[in-house]
């Protein structure tokens, strides 16, 4: 049962003075924590679920994934050129772990690869930072979540599946394949308490992993939650105007859902994914998100394909399904889902930016586009 379930908006300011108890205790019980001081993280919510602190209050939308703990922490943080700035913050690489295409992954680590052969991922035993963390990225430089849009479920509903379409935009004016700069497009879906994301993920540049000055697309499963760290699929290269259909599925499975997270090039007839069998109820749907790292100067930013009117990076013929879960006891892959027909956008555009490169976020009921000023029409 989620640590939400009867509250099905989900998200709830915390005590600060019980978190930094809490998060004592849990560093007494000799786990590390490492935490961006001006957010509050899901990690802090299982430390306070385990003291049965009572929170208060409504959470503010969180606009990324943070990292918490290694489950087995060395007490000593690594260099930073040992870290990876994949799209769910900056993990160390013995984190971060590619699976062959269609591979499955249980909540403990174990994968299954199409061949049937299974491998066990190990635990991640380095902390987990933000797109800031570790103090590397200062003015002018642009880290982090740039703009999104989110939405809530209905309420007594959890999130069942999202589908959106994105366009391959042009390569950046400057572009670059080294120096930590790298570019993120993806939809998304996160539990109410953000232990985990699931993103189907397109990028250009590379990561510290893979990657260059050329676009990629991958499925990624991160999060606190996952002790391993993160896994993404087998990446595709792609081209400027193809057409990729981004999705995360509930499947059925026992004692919890399958997650597919998928990425189709329909263009080029390519297909990249995995499944993630989860125990959580899934509360926060992103219908687009623009994620960048280390980007010096707004000609970093791919150009953006002209469509509709106006330059962005589209996100279109979005589809979001919910179903009715009042009491968080039913798995989203036991159910079927119901179309969220009239989704009520959340918007956010970083207004500290340094770059600031004018964004502007634009949603509509099936589509969201994230725009800026610089582009160029794709023939």
């Amino acid at each position: 049962m989620s640590f939400f379930t009867h509250d099905p908006v989900g998200k709830r300011l915390l005590n600060l003075s019980a978190v930094r108890s809490a998060l004592h205790a849990v560093r007494s019980a000799a786990h590390t924590v490492s935490v961006d001081r001006s957010r509050y993280y899901g990690f802090a919510l299982g430390a306070l679920m385990l003291t049965g602190i009572p929170l208060v209050g409504r959470m503010t939308l969180r606009p990324r994934i943070f990292g918490v703990h290694g489950i087995a922490h060395t007490d000593s943080v690594p260099p930073d050129s040992e870290y990876v700035n994949t799209p769910a913050g900056r993990y160390h690489r013995s984190c971060v772990h590619e699976i062959a295409k269609f591979s499955h992954v249980n909540r403990d680590g174990r994968v299954t690869h199409p061949d049937g052969s299974s491998e066990q991922l190990p635990i991640c035993r380095y902390p987990i930072f933000d797109a800031l963390g570790a103090g590397t990225f200062a003015p002018p430089t642009d880290s982090g979540w740039m703009e999104f849009a989110e939405v809530l479920p209905t309420t007594g509903y959890n999130f069942h599946d999202i589908t959106a379409v994105m366009k391959v935009p042009f390569a950046p004016a400057t572009t670059y394949s080294t120096g930590g700069k790298v570019f993120y497009e993806f939809p998304g879906l996160e539990p109410f308490n953000g232990q985990n994301i699931l993103q189907p993920v397109l990028q250009y540049g590379n990561n510290g992993y893979f990657g260059g000055a050329y676009f990629t697309m991958a499925a990624w499963t991160c999060g606190t939650g996952t002790p391993w760290g993160c896994v993404y699929s087998t990446p595709d290269s792609v081209a400027t105007g193809d057409s990729i259909v981004g999705s995360i599925d509930a499947q059925s499975t026992t004692g919890g859902t399958n997650w597919a997270i998928q990425m189709n090039d329909v263009t080029r007839s390519l297909t990249t994914g995995h499944t993630w069998k989860d125990t959580l109820m899934y509360g926060q749907a992103f219908g687009g998100v623009v994620e960048v790292y280390n980007l010096t100067t707004c000609d970093e930013f791919p150009e953006r394909p002209y469509y509709g009117g106006g330059n962005a990076y589209p996100f279109l013929a979005i589809a979001i399904d919910q179903y009715y879960n009042p009491y968080g006891t039913t798995y989203a892959g036991s159910a079927t889902g119901s179309a969220l027909s009239t989704p009520t956008w959340t918007t956010y555009v970083d207004s500290s930016a340094s770059p600031s490169c004018n964004f502007v976020v634009h949603p509509d009921t099936t589509a969201v586009f994230l725009s800026q000023t610089y582009f160029r029409l794709i023939p």
